[in-house]
């Protein structure tokens, strides 16, 4: 586990939508490793759907007051969890529910879904409810340069497994985790260089 207690800042986000697995791979390598040459925090993360249908949302530290409110899309849960339970709900109902939802929230900014402006960055920290939506997870942590490989064999080898009754529909939550720069006991991030969070659930 890794806690750090840092002081309250402000982001500022800008969101870029619907890149290839190329693109966002390049994207988040160059947004790395540039924080790593000038030696500040990278707080960028992605949130991927299918191939083409994607956010990448450039998170900023800034010395300026908030003018916007984060407001999750927690009702993706709510819509996808009941019809959830077999492998063709997953493939023929909820997967292509899940791109929907993704596609519409370019429609939503104005409710303050993926939209434009300066947060408070406590904002972004996990939520204390997630009980609220029992779910198992698993988080692949790879180098920048491997990122778009992974989606790659993600969309064409792992997503669907008919064998085992399961087609993964879920949104994969994809972030930067920075090297320490201070020693932490069992920590995996002390001298390896930056890496890519990706995070697979399925509620």
């Amino acid at each position: 586990m890794k806690i750090r207690l840092v002081p309250a800042f402000n982001v500022r986000s800008s969101f870029t939508r619907d890149l290839s697995r190329e693109a966002l791979g390049s994207l988040m390598k160059n947004q790395v490793m540039y924080a790593a040459q000038e030696g500040r925090e990278e707080f960028s993360w992605i949130l991927y759907s299918s191939e083409d249908l994607s956010v990448f949302e450039s998170r900023v530290a800034v010395d300026a007051p908030v003018d916007s409110q984060d407001t999750p899309p927690t009702f993706v849960d709510t819509l996808l969890q009941p019809v959830s339970q077999s492998y063709t709900q997953q493939k023929f109902i909820v997967y292509p529910l899940a791109n929907f939802a993704m596609w519409a929230t370019r429609r939503l900014a104005s409710s303050g879904i993926f939209a434009p402006g300066i947060y408070q960055a406590s904002s972004y920290l996990p939520g204390t409810q997630q009980e609220a939506t029992p779910y198992v997870a698993m988080e692949l942590f790879v180098r920048p340069d491997d990122l778009t490989s992974l989606l790659q064999v993600f969309d064409d080898e792992l997503r669907d497994c008919k064998e085992c009754g399961y087609f993964h529909v879920y949104y994969l939550i994809i972030r930067s985790i920075m090297p320490d720069e201070v020693p932490i006991w069992m920590s995996p991030f002390q001298e390896a260089g930056p890496r890519i969070s990706v995070s697979l659930a399925h509620s």
